[in-house]
């Protein structure tokens, strides 16, 4: 009966010993985080946002939304055409969209692919012929920013700053269809509605 006893303390001993220990560790633990904290440099939070509902961005939204009419009108016209786009057809949307978003045009899931009218447009009359009431279902832009030593020549016709990529999808598109096209930021720029 005493051998249980004595087992039985040095359990106990053990077990407050270990205790202490683990105690001990996570203090020292938690004082050393702190000094390491404390040598590192601080930097003060900071949050980078630009100025939302600027004149640029209002200009820029007014542009697009006026676009989107212009595109809207056409693709009305489109779907009520009996046959596929001609030579003469294509040539007419190039010239109506060149000073648009839509100026050399991609249209996303489409096999055909590339950036040009001729090979848009075809694809987009299958897509919407007969369609009736399109609408424009989203619209999105993103801005990338040129850093100013890429700039091809500054100060000079073709200083571009910024490209704004657009993409639109329509209620007449499957949804992998989406309609893309790019504005060019000049750093001296007019963007005009």
């Amino acid at each position: 009966m005493n051998n249980e006893k004595v087992t039985r303390s040095w359990g106990v001993a053990v077990a407050i010993v270990a205790a202490i220990i683990g105690v001990a560790a996570a203090a020292l633990s938690i004082t050393s985080m702190a000094k390491a904290q404390q040598t590192q440099p601080g930097y003060a939070p900071m949050s980078v946002q630009w100025q939302p509902q600027s004149l640029i961005e209002t200009k820029l939204v007014a542009r697009i939304l006026k676009n989107n009419e212009f595109l809207k009108t056409k693709l009305d016209k489109l779907a009520e055409q009996p046959t596929e786009p001609t030579e003469k057809d294509i040539q007419t949307w190039k010239d109506e969209f060149k000073n648009t978003y839509l100026g050399a045009p991609r249209l996303w899931g489409d096999k055909e692919g590339g950036r040009d009218w001729a090979l848009v447009l075809p694809a987009l009359w299958r897509i919407v012929r007969g369609s009736k009431d399109i609408s424009i279902t989203s619209i999105s832009a993103m801005i990338e920013y040129v850093p100013y030593d890429q700039v091809a020549a500054p100060a000079a016709k073709d200083d571009v700053d910024a490209i704004i990529r657009i993409r639109v999808t329509f209620s007449a598109s499957p949804g992998e269809n989406v309609l893309e096209g790019e504005l060019k930021h000049r750093r001296v720029c007019e963007i005009q509605p």
